[in-house]
C-alpha cells in the first residue's frame, strides 16, 4: 500500500509567528506544509504572499506544498520555486489557454519543483484529464476554494475514483491530493480510493493534541 501523507494547511493560523510555531511543532508528524496563496480576484480573499513563502522557508525545514489560488501570475511562477516551494500547484481556471498552462508547468519543472494542477469543484474532471500526464500531482478541491472550515463535498469520492482509474489505466504516476473538510473518517475513505495526500486545516488546528491528530488522519494512531 502506498504511503498515506498529510499536508497541514497554513490557513487557520492567525499570524506569521503562530504559523511558524505550528509548522515546527508538526514537522515530524506531517509530510508537508500546505501554503495557500490567494488573490482577491480569484477567490475573493487575499492570503499569504511570495515574501511570506520566503520567510516560511527560511525558518522551517518542512517541505512546502504551495497552492496558488490566483489569476495567471505571468512571470512570477519561478519566483515561488526560488522562494522554497517543493510542490507548486496552479489552477486550471487561472489560464486563458491550455498552451499557456503547459508553458507554466514546464517552467516549474525546469526550475526544480514538482508541478501540481488543481481545479474548482464546479469544473468537470473530464476537462483536466488531458493535462494530468504533464504534472506530478493533481489536487482535487473538496470544498469551494477560499475559506477554511467548510464541509466536505461528497461528490469528491466519485472524482477520486475516476481519477485513480485514469491514472492506473494510463500507467501514470502523479500523486492525488484532496483539500477541504478532511476529518479522519473521510481521510480513510479517500486513502482507500487511491488518494496519496490529504490536506487538513481546521481538524488538526483545532485539536488539543495536534501531533496525534496528524497521525490519526494517516491511520497511524487512534
Amino acid at each position: 500500500m502506498a504511503k498515506k501523507m498529510i499536508s497541514i494547511s497554513t490557513e487557520p493560523t492567525k499570524n506569521f509567528g503562530e504559523l511558524l510555531e505550528y509548522a515546527n511543532i508538526l514537522r515530524d508528524s506531517c509530510d508537508f506544509l500546505h501554503c495557500d496563496v490567494m488573490d482577491e480576484t480569484f477567490v475573493g480573499r487575499d492570503l499569504l504572499s511570495l515574501e511570506t513563502i520566503k520567510k516560511i522557508n527560511a525558518h522551517t525545514l518542512i517541505m512546502l506544498d504551495v497552492h496558488l489560488m490566483t489569476n495567471d501570475l505571468k512571470n512570477k511562477y519561478v519566483s515561488f520555486v526560488e522562494a522554497g516551494a517543493n510542490i507548486l500547484t496552479i489552477h486550471y481556471e487561472s489560464f486563458s489557454s491550455e498552451k499557456r498552462l503547459l508553458k507554466v508547468i514546464k517552467q516549474i519543472h525546469d526550475n526544480g519543483a514538482l508541478a501540481g494542477l488543481s481545479f474548482k469543484p464546479e469544473t468537470p474532471l473530464d476537462k483536466i484529464l488531458q493535462m494530468v500526464k504533464f504534472v506530478d500531482l493533481v489536487l482535487i478541491m473538496s470544498v469551494k476554494p477560499g475559506k477554511s472550515g467548510q464541509n466536505f463535498l461528497s461528490e469528491t469520492y466519485e472524482k477520486v475514483e475516476k481519477l485513480n482509474a485514469f491514472r492506473k489505466n494510463n500507467g501514470l504516476k502523479f500523486f492525488i491530493e484532496v483539500d477541504g473538510g478532511i476529518v479522519p473518517e473521510i481521510a480513510e475513505k479517500l486513502f482507500d480510493r487511491g488518494v496519496d495526500i490529504v490536506v487538513s486545516g481546521s481538524y488538526v488546528y483545532n485539536s488539543d493534541d495536534k501531533k496525534n491528530a496528524c497521525l490519526t488522519i494517516k491511520g497511524e494512531k487512534n
